[in-house]
C-alpha cells in the first residue's frame, strides 16, 4: 500500500468521520482502510443487525443537527435498494438519492463539517473519447432512474453546500456482501459456464478502479480539502473480454462468448484525479488478480 501521508499532514487531521452506508464495495473497503490506519470512523446502518463498530440511521426520518454535530466529515456512500424497480421503487431511490444527501449536505454546511457524496459515472454517456468531469453528461431522456437520482442528487447538494465532494466512480470492483456489479457478474457467469455476451469483439471498454484505491483516494481527496466534482476511475484502460479471459485463465475454466454488432466504451478520465497528487500503487492486473483469488477463496468457504 502507498505512504498514505501528505505533506500538511496525515489522515489524522480529518477527525470524527461518519460513513452513512458502509456495506457495500466502496464502504467495506473504507471500513477496512480507516481500521489499519487507526481513524475515527464511525458506519451507520439500516439494519438492526448492524455490523460493529455501528450505530443504526432510518434515512426516512433524519435526525436534526444535533445528531451530527460531533462529526467533523459526514460521507454518504448509501445506494437505493431498488434502483432497478421502476416504477414500484421510485419513492425509495428518491428518498436515497436526493432528499437524504440533500439534508445531511445542508446539515453538513450548518455545522462546518466536509460532507462527501458518491454518485455514479454512469452520468456519461458511452463515447470513444474519456469522460472528464466537464464533460458533457447523458441528456435527460437517456438517463434511467438510478442515473437521473444521482444527478438530480448531485446538483440539490452543490446548492445547499458548495463545498461538497462528489464523487463519480467507474466500475469499482472488491469485496462486499450482495455485491451485483459487473466484475462479480462476470465471475459468476464464467464459473457457471453461461454464456457472456459482447458488444463487438471485445465488448464494454472500461477503466475499473479496485474498492482498496478507490478508497485510498477518497481519503486522500479529503485529506487534501477538495470540493467539487471528480471521477474515481483506474488508471489502465481494459476491456469485457480481457478480464473474463484473466478470470477464465485463473479459474482453468473456457469462457463462452456470444458477439453482436455495435461497440461500448464508458472510460472515465483520471487526470484530475493524478493532478492531486493521488498515485495507484498497483497495477490493474494485480489488483484483479487479488480480487479473483479472495473470489475464489470465498466461494471455496473461506472468509474474504
Amino acid at each position: 500500500m502507498q505512504n498514505l501521508t501528505y505533506k500538511n499532514g496525515s489522515f489524522e487531521t480529518l477527525g470524527r468521520t461518519l460513513v452513512i452506508g458502509g456495506d457495500g464495495v466502496l464502504g467495506t473497503a473504507l471500513r477496512s482502510l480507516s481500521f489499519k490506519l487507526d481513524l475515527d470512523f464511525v458506519f451507520t446502518s439500516r439494519s438492526l443487525k448492524m455490523s460493529s463498530p455501528g450505530i443504526f440511521l432510518d434515512l426516512n426520518q433524519i435526525p436534526d443537527k444535533t445528531f451530527f454535530a460531533e462529526f467533523s466529515t459526514i460521507i454518504y456512500l448509501a445506494q437505493s435498494r431498488e434502483y432497478r424497480s421502476y416504477p414500484e421503487g421510485l419513492a425509495d431511490l428518491v428518498q436515497l438519492n436526493i432528499i437524504a444527501p440533500t439534508e445531511l449536505a445542508r446539515i453538513a454546511e450548518m455545522i462546518d463539517s466536509k460532507f462527501v457524496f458518491c454518485s455514479t459515472g454512469s452520468v456519461y454517456p458511452l463515447s470513444e473519447l474519456p469522460s472528464y468531469e466537464e464533460s458533457p453528461i447523458k441528456p435527460q431522456g437517456n438517463l434511467d432512474s438510478y442515473t437521473a437520482s444521482k444527478l438530480f442528487g448531485e446538483r440539490a447538494i452543490q446548492k445547499v453546500n458548495p463545498n461538497s465532494l462528489i464523487l463519480r466512480p467507474f466500475f469499482i470492483f472488491g469485496m462486499s456482501h450482495n455485491n451485483q456489479s459487473l466484475m462479480p457478474s462476470i465471475y459468476k457467469q464464467i464459473v457457471g459456464q453461461q454464456i457472456i455476451n459482447l458488444k463487438g469483439v471485445n465488448g464494454l471498454t472500461f477503466n475499473p478502479i479496485s474498492s482498496i484505491d478507490a478508497a485510498a483516494a477518497l481519503l486522500h481527496l479529503l485529506a487534501r480539502k477538495s470540493i467539487g466534482v471528480y471521477n474515481l476511475a483506474g488508471h489502465e484502460i481494459t476491456n469485457l473480454r480481457s478480464v473474463a479471459n484473466l478470470m477464465s485463465s485463473k479459474l482453468g475454466l473456457e469462457p463462452k462468448y456470444i458477439v453482436s454488432d455495435g461497440e461500448e466504451v464508458l472510460v472515465g478520465g483520471f487526470d484530475k484525479l493524478l493532478e492531486s497528487g493521488f498515485q495507484f500503487p498497483k497495477t490493474l492486473d494485480t489488483r484483479l488478480n487479488e480480487y479473483i483469488l479472495k473470489l475464489k477463496l470465498s466461494d471455496s468457504g473461506f472468509e474474504s
